[in-house]
């Protein structure tokens, strides 16, 4: 959890994406274990308890605090987040200090705005003693689960997503990498071709200085021939060759032979510069290509991966799907062998009862005979018993509602004859609550309600008899007995 946590949550400081309109919808709620202390105090109380338990100061490095943020839709309640906080404690000890739902946060896009609506839960992530929850004792990907089932969204698929995540990493950042090359390698190459060009239009001029060079050579020559066959003086001659010479010297040495050195230099460097940057381009091609082999290997390792995971989840499917089956079969044959601790009394009609899904979690919609059908919550551990198969839905229903099924028992019989009570009172004696029956005897005699107890069968107690009778005598009621 980042030290400006809470900064952020109740809106302490003014950010630029938030809509101030909006704000005054956000919510907040405070775990009263937690509320008027500071994270700081929060932290000083563990690091206390750490101390009491250790008998040293806590490790600067330890995780106290951790922050979630859960996307949500427009429909969601702070009750339903406060039942995913009981959940989260019940099911890994985690704490949840404050919950804060933001609705102000989105971005306008060029017709409407868009709301980024989430939850915000900061959490106390010690034990008791002070240390911190290990990871292992809180997986993530179990968090999620309980988030969807709890705010009643859609689950994701799970998978290994740590290892394929950092293959995903990988393979994108080998892709940033191979684009930024083979730009590099298209700029390298258009530079190479440029190279390329103005060589050979040094070339090109190079050879044209040339032809002209051996063309005033050629007239330089010719001239020097009519001089000589020129009657004059030797002398003469001389000087006018020895001007000659110099034409030929200032024409292709001073000019021509200069800036065809000049250039021949040029075509010279180009081509050193052409060869280092050849040099570049190979070397840069061999990086592409082995960076290439390397993503496409990824590629297959994340493929194969991704059917080793797929496979493992369809058999693990397969695998529960047949401890269900099997856990079901071994239900169905106990209510045939042990029906007495299996079935339900007739007054409960089993058959219309079933367990659907609420905004809170899991119900049961119990049919009860004499009452009107009623919604009976359950709790997340219990349902999850229940899909399972490792209880039924009749030992489901008479761990919550005990009294209701009681009263009905007890409505029933008191208007039977002795006989057909006597019938009654035996059958119950072959269902999950057999102890009513000598519980029932006591109190029809005193024609009283039958008092409903707890935790008798399945996690259920009836009060004894001579509780009931002890509780009859003191209302004023003659027991005999």
């Amino acid at each position: 959890m980042k030290p400006s946590s809470e900064i952020h949550n109740l809106r302490l400081k003014e950010l630029d994406y938030v809509r101030k309109d909006l704000t005054p919808l956000n919510e907040s709620w405070f775990d009263p274990r937690y509320e008027g202390r500071s994270i700081a105090e929060i932290r000083d109380d563990i690091a206390k308890r750490y101390k009491e338990a250790v008998g040293q100061k806590v490790q600067t490095k330890m995780v106290m605090f951790k922050e979630g943020v859960v996307v949500i839709d427009e429909n969601t309640t702070m009750e339903q987040l406060k039942n995913l906080a009981v959940a989260f404690e019940e099911k890994f000890g985690i704490k949840t200090m404050q919950i804060h739902i933001h609705r102000d946060e989105g971005h306008q896009n060029s017709k409407e705005w868009k709301p980024n609506l989430h939850a915000h839960m900061t959490f106390d992530w010690t034990k008791p003693n002070g240390k911190s929850i290990p990871s292992k004792e809180t997986p993530y990907a179990k968090m999620q689960t309980i988030t969807a089932e709890v705010l009643g969204m859609e689950r994701g698929v799970s998978s290994d997503v740590e290892h394929l995540n950092a293959v995903q990493y990988k393979n994108k950042k080998e892709g940033e990498r191979l684009f930024a090359l083979q730009q590099q390698n298209t700029e390298l190459q258009g530079q190479v071709e440029q190279y390329q060009q103005s060589n050979e239009q040094l070339r090109s001029e190079n050879e044209e200085l040339l032809l002209k060079a051996e063309e005033i050579r050629k007239a330089v020559a010719a001239l020097e021939d009519e001089v000589r066959k020129l009657n004059i003086t030797r002398k003469g001659k001389q000087a006018v060759l020895i001007a000659l010479n110099k034409i030929t010297n200032m024409f292709g040495k001073s000019d021509l032979q200069l800036e065809k050195e000049q250039l021949q230099a040029k075509v010279e460097d180009g081509e050193k510069k052409l060869a280092v940057w050849q040099l570049k381009v190979e070397k840069l091609q061999a990086d592409l290509e082995r960076r290439t082999a390397e993503r496409d290997a990824a590629r297959k390792e994340k493929a194969t991966l991704e059917r080793t995971v797929s496979q493992k989840d369809k058999e693990i499917s397969n695998l529960e799907s047949d401890l269900i089956k099997s856990r079901k079969e071994s239900l169905r044959l106990g209510r045939i062998a042990e029906p007495w601790n299996h079935v339900l009394p007739d007054v409960v009609k089993i058959d219309r009862c079933h367990v659907v899904r609420t905004p809170r979690g899991h119900a049961i919609q119990l049919h009860i005979e004499g009452n009107n059908p009623t919604l009976v919550n359950v709790s997340y551990e219990n349902f999850e018993r229940y899909r399972k198969a490792e209880i039924s839905l009749d030992h489901l229903i008479a761990i919550y509602a005990t009294h209701e099924i009681d009263v009905a028992v007890a409505r029933k019989i008191r208007g039977m004859s002795p006989t057909e009570r006597k019938v009654a009172i035996a059958k119950l004696a072959n269902t999950l609550f057999h102890a009513l029956s000598v519980i029932l005897y006591p109190a029809l005699a005193a024609n009283v309600s039958v008092s409903h107890g707890t935790n008798g069968y399945v996690g259920i107690r009836h009060k004894s008899l001579d509780e009931i009778i002890q509780e009859l005598r003191e209302q004023g009621f003659k027991v005999h007995y």
